[in-house]
């Protein structure tokens, strides 16, 4: 039974981005605000120190009464009172001669100039002076409290208006957040009206920079299923069309065998059906290998040494060689002093290669000729050949040999015409360059293999 497909979750980009602007927004607007606030309190401690600094002068500037005397505190800046004594320094120490209610009688700090520190129970700001004369000393306070008060206030002035803009800002954000995405909407709307088989591009509209390299990416996706659909319409065309042939000449040697009696006839009918059934086994095999090796296949490839896949494809063809009276020659030494020909490969797919390379020149060389199979090292790459001394193929002609199905001499033996192209694409996937050319005798067919180094 087929697993239920579940759909794929989804999220709204358009919310996404909104929250990621407001969030941004939020968290710039309360830098703001922090940073108004600090300033705010920068501010309010230069004007409440300045007018510390000058309560204290204007109380030195009078002439305090003498003895102990209390006096309500002195008013301050946006309603922040005073407190202040008035010190004055006698032969038995100093004296305190004026100071206002709250003040108390020990003195308000120790330091000279400004000073913050705790005092009855709270966070307070001092400041100390002595007269020119040295004989007074004036030392008023203030609490910090309306320091922070005047700066919160300042802060939140800044803040109202922020926090009442935010929905404003929000709608906006949604507003231009949703035109920005209007590219993606057209684009999905093409995608959905758009043809499974078409290989059109998106359009050749503008679209945002960002959004370029997405349609870049489905137009080249577009581009390769057409050719893999194209491929694969090709593919069954001519595999309709190949297996049409062996398919009715199998029913007609079948008929015949049906019809004729026992004898000669029937005998030579069987046969036929039998080597039918076999060139119909080999063109199906060649067809499931090429379908294996179309493209979207993978090869994982590994270091190996390609002789002992030479010997086994050699030895498995040695039977049809000797059949034809082919002479088939293997030679596997490297040009190297140690021989070694290492490769990165995959021991399946050039066991397919070599088998394809073997048989076509076993086939296709005259009855009683040479095949020549060998393995060299050319600096860091392996060199495969495989060269016969038949016929060969005219040099305006080998790049068709390359295509599928395509058979240049079919009356001069049975093949399907699909074992060069499945060599070409067991060489792509290993990244070798093939080539082919004049056999060694001036002569007949050499297919040349050249693999890259082993490091690449």
């Amino acid at each position: 039974m087929a697993a239920v497909q579940r759909p794929t979750p989804a999220y709204s980009l358009r919310r996404r981005l909104l929250l990621l602007l407001l969030a941004v927004s939020a968290l710039i607007w309360v830098a703001t605000i922090a940073a108004a606030f600090l300033r705010a309190h920068d501010l309010a401690d230069d004007i409440f120190d300045a007018h510390l600094q000058q309560t204290a002068r204007l109380l030195l500037a009078t002439e305090p009464t003498s003895g102990h005397v209390e006096v309500r505190p002195t008013p301050g800046a946006a309603g922040g009172e005073v407190l202040f004594q008035i010190w004055r320094r006698t032969p038995q120490g100093p004296v305190l001669a004026l100071h206002s209610a709250g003040a108390g009688q020990t003195p308000l700090t120790a330091v000279e100039g400004f000073v913050e520190t705790r005092w009855n129970g709270g966070e307070w700001r001092f400041y100390s002076e002595w007269s020119r004369d040295g004989l007074r000393q004036v030392q008023v306070g203030q609490s910090h409290d309306i320091r922070y008060a005047l700066a919160q206030e300042a802060a939140m002035r800044l803040l109202a208006p922020l926090i009442l803009g935010l929905p404003l800002l929000a709608a906006a954000l949604w507003v231009a957040v949703g035109r920005g995405l209007v590219p993606l909407a057209r684009i999905a709307e093409q995608l959905d009206r758009r043809p499974p088989d078409s290989p059109q591009p998106l359009g050749s509209g503008p679209v945002p920079a960002e959004v370029a390299p997405l349609v870049q990416a489905l137009d080249g996706l577009f581009a390769r299923i057409a050719r893999l659909l194209d491929n694969e319409r090709q593919f069954t065309a001519n595999a309709a069309h190949e297996l049409r042939t062996p398919l009715a000449a199998l029913k007609t040697q079948a008929q015949v065998a049906l019809r004729a009696g026992e004898g000669e006839v029937r005998q030579r009918a069987l046969l036929n059906v039998l080597e039918g059934t076999e060139r119909l086994a080999r063109l199906v095999e060649q067809l499931l290998t090429l379908a294996r090796l179309d493209p979207g296949a993978n090869a994982s490839l590994q270091p190996l040494d390609p002789r002992p896949l030479a010997r086994e494809v050699c030895a498995v063809l040695a039977p049809a060689a000797q059949s034809r009276q082919v002479d088939l020659a293997l030679d596997l030494a490297g040009s190297d002093g140690d021989g070694s020909l290492t490769l990165a490969g995959n021991g399946d797919l050039l066991r397919i290669l070599l088998r394809n390379l073997v048989d076509n020149a076993i086939r296709y060389t005259r009855e009683g000729g040479h095949v020549w199979v060998s393995l060299a090292r050319d600096g860091e790459r392996v060199v495969l050949a495989v060269a016969d001394d038949g016929p060969g193929i005219p040099a305006e002609a080998r790049e068709r040999a390359l295509g599928r199905f395509t058979r240049l001499a079919p009356a001069r033996a049975e093949g399907s015409g699909l074992g060069l192209s499945i060599v070409q694409r067991v060489a792509e996937l290993h990244g070798a360059a093939l080539s082919l050319g004049v056999g060694p005798e001036g002569n007949g067919l050499r297919v040349l293999v050249v693999f890259p180094p082993l490091a690449a």
